[in-house]
């Protein structure tokens, strides 16, 4: 094996089927998202260059702007509400007994593996404002006064579609963060322990820093989902009532399928491209490794 594998040709043979599928499934469709960018077309009829007019465009309108700042929003509430209170909740179940541990997290795993649309539908029926369960359950607290129409009102509807995305993905980020924490050595807890350690004091010197690297792929993870949300927001409101939950996602779909203006909808794409780039970078920024000081 160490024969075959130390010829690069052999390796470059092995990695080519793989290199393939990555430059055709994904390289070439950003660098043609780039280039569809600069042409007006509907995607069908006769292609006109178009430069950067659909960039000016963009940057002109207020619903792209506004569009945008609702899914930062979604990506800073996915990173505080998922990714660091699903933190928080693994090193809490960790100190939990292992019956009641395996309770929870059985728990956990229940809404991930129900379908987004499904979970979608389930909200709906929860925020109805005539007879969902979230409005009734405010008549019998008699609290009657905090009824609204909850995907309606512009206080209210970004919020509750961030909750949703977050009931459903946020077991799983306490899952992989749980394995992480219960794959450090006991070996470490017991030097600790002796030494005289505290709980927080095990928790910021050794599980943390063991940890680092799974919390910072759930921030990547849950970050980079809450910025591309799309399915709820198209199964609950379309964007709707008019643009109060209109995401970049749902008018890259809205202009490229219901507007028929597949430029401008790639315009939109690259510059999502470039903001998740940016995001990934100051996310390695905050990661980037450091030596522990004890």
């Amino acid at each position: 094996m160490k024969r075959v594998l130390g010829r690069k040709r052999n390796i470059i043979l092995f990695c080519a089927p793989a290199g393939i599928l990555f430059l055709s499934l994904v390289i070439y469709p950003i660098f043609n998202i780039f280039y569809l960018a600069l042409q007006k077309t509907d995607g069908i009829s006769f292609r006109e260059f178009a430069g950067l007019n659909n960039f000016r465009q963009l940057f002109e309108e207020n619903y792209f702007i506004n569009a945008n700042w609702k899914s930062l929003g979604l990506a800073l509430f996915a990173t505080v509400g998922i990714a660091l209170l699903g933190t928080v909740i693994a090193f809490l179940t960790c100190g939990l007994k292992t019956r009641v541990q395996r309770f929870y997290k059985t728990s956990y795993l229940i809404p991930f593996v129900l379908s987004i649309s499904v979970i979608s539908q389930l909200w709906l029926s929860i925020y109805h404002s005539e007879w969902g369960v979230l409005n009734k359950l405010l008549d019998f607290l008699h609290l009657s006064s905090w009824k609204t129409s909850w995907l309606s009102n512009q206080h209210t509807a970004m919020i509750c579609v961030a909750i949703v995305g977050m009931w459903w993905v946020l077991g799983m980020t306490i899952l992989l963060v749980y394995t992480g924490i219960m794959a450090v050595p006991v070996s470490y807890y017991e030097a600790a322990k002796i030494d005289g350690a505290n709980y927080w004091q095990v928790s910021r010197f050794i599980t943390y820093p063991l940890c680092r690297n799974i919390i910072k792929t759930c921030i990547i993870i849950n970050t980079i989902g809450g910025f591309y949300t799309f399915p709820q927001v198209y199964v609950m409101t379309k964007g709707g009532p008019g643009d109060l939950t209109m995401t970049v996602m749902m008018l890259i779909y809205r202009e490229a399928f219901s507007n028929s203006r597949l430029g401008l909808s790639c315009a939109i794409a690259a510059v999502t491209i470039v903001e998740s780039i940016g995001i990934l970078a100051v996310i390695h920024l905050l990661f980037r490794d450091q030596d522990v000081e004890y």
